[in-house]
């Protein structure tokens, strides 16, 4: 499952920012409902079919009364040597 709850989260690569949400929603504090996306759902640089598929069936299941937001991140984005901060936008 390339796809999954911040509150789930398996044993795939997330970001770091995905990564913190899920202890936070585990140590019991309040954080919004969340998915992330695994960094091995994509190969040279493109979405598999299979994680494709899956983030096809949550958007079709998530609740159109809501707004969504869409934050860009990668495995290993801000480190000791380099940072990315604020070279994506959200959506």
């Amino acid at each position: 499952m390339f796809v999954c709850d911040l509150a789930q989260l398996g044993n795939l690569h997330y970001g770091g920012k995905a990564e913190s949400l899920g202890r936070l929603i585990k140590w019991g504090l309040p954080v919004p409902k969340g998915y992330a996306v695994a960094a091995e759902a994509f190969e040279d640089g493109r979405l598999k079919s299979e994680a494709e598929k899956e983030l096809k069936e949550l958007a079709e299941k998530l609740d159109r009364r809501y707004t969504y937001a869409v934050r860009s991140s990668a495995v290993g984005e801000d480190g000791a040597v380099d940072s990315f901060a604020g070279a994506y936008d959200t959506v």
